[in-house]
């Protein structure tokens, strides 16, 4: 079985499209994180199982990492319920990370 995957970045939008070990990517959603890289998940499907896989894209050198962290389904509902935990996942622990925080104020010596 032959891997055919496809991506595209074009006017900031990334595509992806293809099949994977046999899953034909059916949806994916990305979010740009604080260095510039895409982070995403991925839904695929095969005749009898679902997949939805982590990956990450570079658009300053078009590096696309390939799929890991794979959680496997042998029904859609699962799979997209999965896919959309992940994907808030994601976006929450971007948001985590970008948010400012506040230093604690430093003691300094005072003379009395």
């Amino acid at each position: 079985m032959e891997d055919s995957i496809f991506f595209e970045f074009k006017n900031n939008k990334f595509v992806l499209k293809g099949t994977n070990a046999g899953y034909t990517i059916v949806e994916h959603n990305e979010v740009k994180d604080t260095d510039g890289s895409m982070i995403g998940i991925a839904l695929a499907k095969s005749s009898t199982q679902y997949v939805t896989w982590r990956f990450t894209f570079f658009p300053k050198s078009e590096y696309f990492s390939g799929f890991n962290h794979g959680h496997y389904f042998i029904n859609e509902l699962s799979a997209k319920k999965d896919y959309f935990d992940r994907s808030s996942e994601m976006c929450n622990n971007l948001i985590t990370r970008s948010e400012p925080r506040c230093q604690e104020p430093e003691e300094e010596d005072m003379e009395i």
